[in-house]
């Protein structure tokens, strides 16, 4: 008989919703935080629920920029920096990126380590 599988179309929906994800990363320099803005206001609330976390999907954004050699996003402003978490840490796995005050005007970044700190 009929076999009816209404109840993915939210599943459907996300994945569709990513591969858009990754078409939107390789046809253009927007930031990934930019990209990750678009796909979830286009989708449905069922759909949304469905996609990775913000996060994974920037990951999936650089992995798929750096796969087809697109390079960085292009940054019209420091509130747009978004620093993925292997810059946050030294080879060493050591943080070095110790304080972020967030996306807001007046911006403060500090980089050092534990070790240069304790000097």
């Amino acid at each position: 008989g009929n076999h009816n599988h209404a109840g993915d179309a939210a599943g459907i929906e996300a994945t569709k919703a990513m591969e858009k994800v990754k078409e939107h990363a390789m046809n253009n320099r927007d930031t990934p935080q930019y990209i990750v803005s678009c796909a979830s206001i286009e989708v449905s609330g069922a759909a949304a629920v469905k996609l990775p976390s913000v996060e994974n999907m920037k990951r999936t954004i650089r992995n798929t920029r750096a796969r087809k050699n697109v390079g960085h996003a292009l940054l019209t402003s420091y509130l747009d920096l978004d620093i993925p978490e292997e810059f946050t840490k030294t080879s060493k796995g050591d943080l070095f990126l110790i304080y972020d005050s967030g996306p807001t005007n007046g911006r403060i970044l500090i980089f050092a380590t534990q070790k240069n700190l304790d000097i």
